[in-house]
């Protein structure tokens, strides 16, 4: 099976910084399970005009190990409600760290950085997070997922 590949990393308002220095064992437990969980060969048959019923990566192959993973190393999902109808979901949180991994809705990346960006402001500790961390295909790993 093959493994992931940190390709790149973007560091927003010194982030990657604070999580170095702050939460070392956590950066090292991320980076390591993203390089030692096995990811799936090609199992989706794609249903694109151009391409269809060759396979392809499904973003659910990814999702799935990579979570189980990190919940291995004691990360939780994290719902925080405001009220009866609004509330906030987090993939994944650890001590004042969240993560998200997203191999599939792209869509959501900035509604994440939102979600993100409140819990780091909020003013109530009981809230706040420090360091939001978004984890996503390389632009190699999209294109062939989504080569038109």
């Amino acid at each position: 099976m093959p493994r992931l590949l940190i390709s790149d990393e973007y560091s927003h308002l010194f982030g990657k910084e604070v999580l170095r220095h702050k939460y070392r064992t956590l950066y090292q437990e991320i980076c390591d399970v993203l390089r030692s969980t096995d990811v799936p060969l090609k199992t989706k048959a794609s249903r694109e005009k151009t391409k269809r019923g060759k396979l392809v990566y499904s973003g659910k192959d990814f999702n799935g190990p990579l979570t189980n993973a990190l919940k291995a190393q004691g990360w939780r999902r994290r719902r925080i409600n405001f009220s009866n109808r609004n509330y906030i979901d987090l993939d994944l949180c650890k001590e004042r760290v969240a993560l998200e991994i997203q191999f599939g809705k792209y869509s959501f990346v900035p509604h994440n950085f939102a979600k993100f960006q409140y819990l780091f402001e909020a003013g109530d500790p009981t809230l706040e997070i420090d360091i939001g961390i978004e984890v996503v295909p390389s632009k190699s790993l999209y294109d062939e997922w989504f080569r038109w």
